[in-house]
C-alpha cells in the first residue's frame, strides 16, 4: 500500500507500476486521521522534513495509530546537522530536519521502543549521530 497526498503522482504511479499485482496506490492524509484498517509497518523516508512543526503531532499520532499493536514503523530523514551543506533549494524544502536526539524524542511520544542509526553516503553505522548525513529511527511498538 502505497499512499500519498498528492493525486497526479498516485495516478503517474498506478500507471507505470500497474504490472505489480499486489500493489495499491492510495490517497491517505495522516494530518488528518489514521489509515484504516491497521498495517504492520509503516516504511517513511523523506517524508518527516517536509511536514510542517505545527502538524506534526497530529501526523504522528494518526501514522502510530495506523499500526496495530506489535506493529513498526521506518523513518529515514536528513540530519540537521547537516543542513549547513545542503543547496539553498534544499533547506527550502526542508522545513522540518530532525538531528537524532529530536527524532528519538519524537518517536518516543508514540512508540516504546525507537533503535537508531545514521548513514554517510551508503554505510549505515551506529555511531556520533551529529557527523551522519542521513538518520533512521526503526519505532517499535505503538504506545496506546
Amino acid at each position: 500500500i502505497c499512499t500519498d497526498i498528492n493525486e497526479p503522482m498516485l495516478e503517474d504511479n498506478r500507471r507505470r507500476f500497474d504490472f505489480i499485482e499486489n500493489a495499491s496506490f492510495e490517497y491517505a492524509d495522516f494530518r488528518e486521521k489514521p489509515y484504516s484498517p491497521e498495517v504492520d509497518a509503516i516504511y517513511m523516508v523523506d517524508v518527516l522534513e517536509h511536514i510542517f512543526p505545527n502538524e506534526e503531532l497530529a501526523f504522528m499520532s494518526n501514522l502510530a495509530r495506523s499500526l496495530g499493536e506489535h506493529g513498526v514503523m521506518l523513518i529515514g530523514t536528513p540530519n540537521k546537522t547537516a543542513e549547513q551543506y545542503a543547496s539553498k533549494w534544499s533547506r527550502k524544502g526542508h522545513i522540518n530536519l530532525k538531528t537524532a536526539v529530536d527524532l528519538r524524542r519524537l518517536g518516543s511520544k508514540y512508540f516504546h521502543n525507537v533503535f537508531q542509526f545514521g548513514m554517510n553516503d551508503e554505510v549505515l553505522h551506529t555511531g556520533y549521530s551529529s557527523m551522519c548525513h542521513y538518520l533512521w529511527a526503526l519505532l517499535v511498538a505503538p504506545s496506546r
